[in-house]
């Protein structure tokens, strides 16, 4: 019965790993945009208003390229094939992620093997959703606006 339960558990932890790394990469991105939206709304005389104007704009540009990164060339594409092309792990680092990575919780766990990871692109359709939910609560929860 524990082997039964090995690859299940296994199959878990992998999609944590996955989860969590998406995850703090999205938080990463999202504190950064509202950061830097905060400082251009201050430095530009601006208040909280300008600012979240300012996010809930770079969350919609950032999901319009996300979008059009994700979108497939072909239908070739679309098709789910054995023979996909390995991937360095250096190809899926960028500089932000690599940010992420060293915080918790990503700093205590292993990250899943590259070709098992959420690609960037779809870690930045991700972070940009969180970018729009930051803006919605700032307006809803926080009454900037």
């Amino acid at each position: 019965m524990m082997e039964e339960s090995e690859p299940l558990r296994s199959r878990i932890d992998c999609t944590v790993r996955i989860w969590a790394d998406t995850l703090t990469y999205s938080v990463v991105v999202a504190a950064l945009i509202v950061l830097g939206a905060v400082v251009l709304s201050v430095v530009t005389g601006g208040g909280l208003a300008r600012a979240n104007i300012l996010v809930f704009t770079a969350g919609w540009i950032q999901l319009s390229y996300a979008t059009v990164v994700l979108w497939p060339t072909s239908p070739d594409d679309l098709e789910s094939t054995t023979d996909q092309p390995t991937v360095k792990a250096d190809d899926m680092s960028t500089k932000v992620q690599s940010i992420a990575r060293s915080l918790p919780p990503l700093r205590w766990l292993t990250l899943p093997r590259p070709e098992d990871r959420m690609s960037p692109q779809a870690q930045l359709f991700v972070a940009a959703v969180f970018v729009l939910i930051v803006s919605f609560l700032a307006e809803a929860v926080l009454g900037v606006g």
